[in-house]
This record gives structure tokens, C-alpha cells and sequence, in this order.
């Protein structure tokens, strides 16, 4: 069962095991920002991806853009 990118009540789709939210940030060089916001499993150590941002700065300001 996949949790189709979205929170599944803490629980693990694979084990049953409960999972906590874990964000990554990497950081380029050029004003580019990657943003994962993901569940990891206590138990059996699944990764399942919530959402995903880019983040890029610009002269104008900042542009957010979401990856489904």
C-alpha cells in the first residue's frame, strides 16, 4: 500500500510501525534551495515523500515551486 504522498496518520505503510517527519534541505550555489518534507518509519526505516519544494531566489524576490 503506497501512501500516495500525503501523511497517513503516523503509521507505516509497510510495517505498521509509527513514523515521525523528517525535512532535508540542500542548498545550491546559485540561489537554489530543494526542500523534502518525508515520513521515516521508527521500525523498519521506510521512506515515503510528503511533498517537495524548489526554492529559487531571484532579483525580483523569491519563486516557490511545488513538485506533486
Amino acid at each position: 500500500m503506497k501512501t500516495s504522498g500525503r501523511l497517513n496518520d503516523g503509521v507505516c505503510s509497510r510495517c505498521g510501525g509509527r513514523t515521525f517527519i523528517l525535512i532535508e534541505v540542500e542548498t545550491y550555489g546559485n540561489g537554489l534551495k530543494h526542500v523534502r518534507y518525508l515520513n521515516k518509519c521508527r521500525v523498519c526505516g521506510n521512506l515515503s515523500t510528503i511533498e517537495e519544494l524548489m526554492i529559487r531566489r531571484n532579483d525580483s524576490g523569491l519563486a516557490i515551486y511545488v513538485k506533486k
